[in-house]
Order: C-alpha cells, then structure tokens, then sequence
C-alpha cells in the first residue's frame, strides 16, 4: 500500500508526530538529520519508534512499512522509497577532503561532480 504522505510535494515535521518513526544512530547520518529524528522521536510514544544503529537497516525498516525517517536525499536510495522534502528545514552542508596533489583522474571527475563544476 502506498502511504498517504507519499503524493505530497513537502511536509511539515509536525505531521512525521502522527506516524511511527525510525531513528538511525550512525556516523552515515548527518548529524544535522539525526538532530531532526531525535527531535521528532521526542513527540512520538515509544512504542511508535524504531532505533537502529545502521543505514541499511533503517532502509529496510522504511521499505518494509515500519515507519518513515528524516534523512538527506540520497540518489543510491531507489524508487521503492518515498521522499518528500520536510518543509523549513535548513539545507545539509558537507565537505570533501582529498590530497590535493593526487592525479587521480576519477578523483578529479568526483569533486568535479559534488563540487558542481566543470572537470579539467
């Protein structure tokens, strides 16, 4: 069954206080993300949330009907999970460390990539 909030263009994280939730406790969440599960997860009974420890398996709890989570969009998730933008939520910085006298040509297309310019 497809989940009523799946057609919707954003939400607001009030209404993510009437679903269960899964809260990932990862160092592959930003914690920014993390921050925002938790702060949900406060308004939430406990038995209406999930904690786990990993990505993967927070992506099958959210596959397998468990429950929604905040999470960044991320392009390796595949269509057979929805993702609605949460409504008033700041955008995620990031960074990229990398040796900056590496020749690595598939490096260089990399930053290129995240960096959103053009790969010389």
């Amino acid at each position: 069954a497809v989940h009523p909030y799946a057609a919707r263009s954003g939400l607001s994280k009030e209404e993510l206080y009437l679903e269960n939730i899964v809260v990932c406790n990862s160092y592959a969440i930003p914690a920014k993300a993390a921050e925002m599960q938790n702060q949900i997860s406060q308004h939430i009974l406990p038995e209406s949330t999930y904690v786990c420890e990993n990505l993967q398996v927070l992506l099958t709890l959210v596959r397998a009907g468990y429950g929604c989570s905040v999470l960044p969009q991320m392009n390796f998730i595949n269509s057979d999970i929805c993702s609605v933008p949460l409504k008033n939520s700041e955008p995620l910085s990031y960074g990229v460390f990398y040796k900056k006298s590496s020749q690595s040509t598939l490096l260089k297309k990399f930053i290129a990539i995240v960096t959103n310019t053009s790969y010389h």
